[in-house]
């Protein structure tokens, strides 16, 4: 962010050929417009009810394009006639991702508008359960809005792991981003195992391995039967209320026993996550270094500091 730039805020009387013409021009990471939005912005202006309020601008970047207030504007081309609005010129187009909307930005939508490869609501569900702790299944954390989009660029790598070009989230294994997040964590934590764990996935989209394929798929079968039976409905467990961590946990305890050519004697204990005295704990199957990050550090922070000891570890 540029703070030297001056930015210049007024009042101004926004007529709906103006809206438009400032419409042509918006930045391309807006998000797609919510028609409800637009009409109760609307039905505010049409009985008065709409007021000049300086947290609610209009900006507009220093190379002309709209960085916020498209749902606003919109809404002055349906109601038809001029309307007062605070408007922001010479913002800095970056800002986009802090900014406070009328109508509030979800994470998978900053990270599509921030261009990132990797932007579905499939991967920030994935991303966001590096956060998690399996001796804290209520608990469940994700990253802040400026935090993610760092995150979800240091982790694009392993991202493409865990979502290899040819895999669909349409199956019913893969509806939820959890089983994506258990194979993301370990192919961080262990890089060396990337291609096994491609292939695992490649068989829990298709359904069958392939005669070409090294590894033994029984467990990554078995771990299919089970998700599959999270999406029907049919999987309940009575020690976790919280079925997206025991989704995440028997994912990451079925992935253990397949990178070890291991197969469970019974595959649907492994998604049972059994409550744990502070003395007696669940081992992470996948440790990251991530995992030592502590919660008040920031992102950045912590990447710097971990950049440096791996330089001191290959010198």
């Amino acid at each position: 962010m540029n703070m030297s730039v001056v930015i210049d805020t007024r009042i101004v009387s926004v007529t709906p050929s103006l809206a438009q013409q400032w419409l042509g021009n918006k930045a391309d990471y807006q998000r797609k417009v919510s028609t409800a939005t637009v009409k109760k912005y609307t039905k505010a202006m049409s009985i008065g009810a709409w007021q000049v309020t300086p947290s609610q601008t209009i900006a507009i970047s220093s190379d002309g394009r709209v960085v916020d207030g498209q749902h606003r504007l919109y809404a002055v081309i349906a109601y038809g006639q001029p309307v007062m609005m605070a408007v922001c010129f010479n913002v800095d187009p970056g800002l986009f991702n802090v900014i406070d909307q009328g109508r509030a930005r979800t994470l998978t939508q900053v990270a599509q508008m921030a261009g990132l490869k990797y932007s579905s609501s499939w991967h920030i569900a994935a991303i966001n359960s590096l956060t998690w702790d399996i001796n804290a299944p209520t608990k469940l954390k994700a990253f802040g809005t400026e935090e993610l989009l760092e995150v979800c660029t240091y982790f694009e790598p392993f991202m493409a792991v865990a979502f290899p070009p040819g895999t669909t989230s349409g199956v019913n294994c893969f509806k939820f981003g959890y089983v994506r997040g258990a194979i993301l964590r370990a192919a961080i934590a262990e890089p060396e195992r990337v291609e096994d764990l491609k292939e695992m996935v490649r068989v829990l989209s298709r359904g069958w391995p392939e005669p070409h394929e090294k590894q033994d798929h029984t467990t990554t079968l078995m771990l299919r039967k089970e998700l599959d039976r999270f999406a029907k409905g049919d999987r309940v467990t009575k020690t976790i209320k919280n079925r997206s961590m025991a989704q995440w946990f028997g994912s990451l305890r079925m992935v253990r026993y397949y990178l070890d050519g291991r197969v469970p004697a019974s595959p649907g204990e492994m998604f049972t996550l059994s409550k744990r005295s502070k003395t007696k704990k669940h081992r992470q199957p996948f440790p990251i270094p991530l995992d030592s990050k502590p919660a008040s550090e920031p992102f950045s922070a912590w990447v710097e500091k971990q950049d440096k000891v791996n330089e001191a570890e290959a010198a």
